[in-house]
């Protein structure tokens, strides 16, 4: 993680000596300055909860690197040209890394650019592999950019065939390692295609038809629910509403859960709870926050560490970015716009599951910069606002 996280900064002050003419002079949209004002506000909350200036300068800084990271993306998406090739390179880097990394689990004496730090294991232990390899951080993205491909009249049949079985083999690695954010991303994206006025009729018959069938086998999912479920949502609600304090080992009392991360994320869950009941404007803390629990998800981060105050400038973020995404999506249907819009939803994901730091926001970063670098599609006797489908009639 370091080395990860020094080469981001390397990488980002080298850009900004390179192109410091370029970025002096690009214009700040409205997207950046109102996350600019939202930087703003955490390093003023800092100060003043922590007191601790050096530690609101690191943070400070923090925020502007995604600043500059999210300036220099703009300058490279806005060329459609780049764009491609863009995303042409990290797919293809992403999956001969991750090809490295599952090789190394089948022949650990191969010598790879990743060291995984988990040689000999047997192969009954792979599911158990994945995510600590962090595969699984390689193959979600892999996903998501396989949609470029699809229908993409720039792309042979052997080159989409290709990429058709890097997609599926990805799928099958995100399965299996039975990552949170990726069943997620599937369930979503499986909504999102269902998602119309004549499909929604569908999935309210189907449902209907199902609830009918339901009604024979109540006893047996009754049954399933008391037997598998019910202890566990009652402790846990109990665990988390009760008055007792939150502390950093309370998760010992929540044993029902047999899965650790489980049981930590629910725990974890106590403290923005008790948070949102005793400072629900300006939060805790984030210093304060980091010292008494690991708490995951930068949504869940902000709420207890900032407040409601905060989290109005992140969902307002966030929901400019779903508008357009939506719209430019309506508007032309290609691939990328296919493409981005599912790294939108990744990237709402990890805001949800994914613990503190840069790292969580950079997928949101991305995805701002390639949504707010589409530019307007200008073609002559069509209708060019995002609302309207391209495929209308021309105008006389």
């Amino acid at each position: 993680m370091g080395i990860t996280l020094m080469t981001f900064d390397v990488l980002l002050l080298t850009y900004c000596f390179i192109y410091l003419r370029n970025l002096s002079t690009f214009y700040f949209d409205a997207w950046v300055k109102l996350f600019g004002l939202m930087v703003l506000f955490q390093f003023i909350h800092n100060i003043w909860f922590s007191g601790d200036i050096l530690y609101s300068i690191k943070e400070l800084f923090q925020g502007v690197e995604l600043i500059i990271f999210y300036l220099i993306l703009r300058l490279f998406l806005s060329d459609q040209s780049v764009f491609n090739k863009t995303i042409e390179y990290t797919f293809n880097g992403l999956s001969f890394l991750a090809l490295l990394v599952l090789l190394k689990y089948f022949f650990p004496s191969l010598p790879t650019i990743v060291d995984t730090g988990f040689e000999g294991l047997e192969m009954s232990k792979f599911n158990s592999y994945l995510k600590p390899s962090s595969v699984i951080n390689m193959v979600i993205p892999i996903f998501i950019l396989s949609f470029f491909y699809f229908n993409n009249p720039n792309c042979n049949t052997h080159k989409k065939f290709l990429v058709f079985i890097i997609s599926i083999s990805a799928c099958y690695v995100g399965i299996v390692s039975n990552s949170r954010v990726f069943q997620l991303l599937l369930i979503l994206i499986f909504l999102d295609l269902l998602f119309s006025k004549r499909k929604i009729l569908k999935i309210t018959v189907l449902f209907l038809v199902f609830s009918f069938l339901a009604v024979f086998y109540q006893d047996n999912i009754l049954s399933k629910y008391n037997l598998d479920y019910k202890e566990k949502i009652n402790q846990s609600y109990n665990y988390i509403t009760n008055d007792e304090p939150f502390t950093y080992y309370g998760y010992k009392q929540l044993m029902v859960i047999s899965d650790p991360s489980n049981r930590e994320r629910i725990h974890f869950l106590k403290a923005s709870y008790q948070t949102a009941s005793t400072n629900p404007f300006f939060g805790i803390g984030a210093k304060f926050l980091e010292n008494m629990s690991n708490l995951h998800g930068i949504i869940f981060i902000y709420a207890a560490a900032f407040g409601t105050i905060n989290m109005v400038f992140l969902l307002y973020l966030i929901m400019i970015l779903f508008s357009k995404a939506k719209k430019i999506l309506k508007a032309s249907f290609s691939p990328s716009d296919r493409m981005q819009y599912y790294y939108f939803l990744y990237a709402f994901i990890c805001l949800i599951f994914v613990s503190a730091g840069n790292f969580p926001m950079l997928p949101l970063i991305i995805s701002a910069a390639m949504i707010n670098s589409t530019k307007k599609l200008k073609i002559p006797g069509f209708n060019n606002n995002y609302g309207e489908n391209l495929s209308t009639s021309y105008k006389k």
